[in-house]
């Protein structure tokens, strides 16, 4: 079975990070003016995305000013299926940010191991 990230200790994290960007960042900036990369999570059907769901749509984020990045092109997929309105690349963080010549407010890349 897929591992599942909603569970309380993710949850928490979560919260953390949206209270984070609601006390140091909304201060500064507009929502609509908050761009956004992240690693919204797809490893169970029906659990896409939690990062966007519960952090960015309750601060008023733009779902269009998210980029998503999935490593695994399934998980790209699914996340392209539940139809999110987030623009998900299927690609390594670091290949991204080599090639991307975007400029961002939140980054997220919340690893599930060591990065390598």
């Amino acid at each position: 079975m897929a591992k599942t990230y909603n569970d309380p200790a993710k949850q928490r994290s979560r919260e953390k990070l949206r209270d984070f960007i609601a006390n140091h960042l909304l201060t500064l900036k507009k929502p609509n003016d908050i761009k956004v990369v992240c690693f919204p999570g797809a490893e169970r059907e029906g659990e896409e995305a939690l990062e966007v769901k519960q952090v960015y749509d309750p601060l008023g984020i733009p779902r269009q000013n998210i980029v998503g990045l999935e490593y695994k092109p399934e998980h790209a997929e699914r996340l392209r299926k539940a139809n999110l309105g987030i623009d998900v690349k299927c690609q390594d963080a670091h290949d991204f940010f080599l090639e991307t010549d975007k400029r961002f407010d939140v980054i997220s890349l919340d690893y599930t191991g060591t990065p390598t």
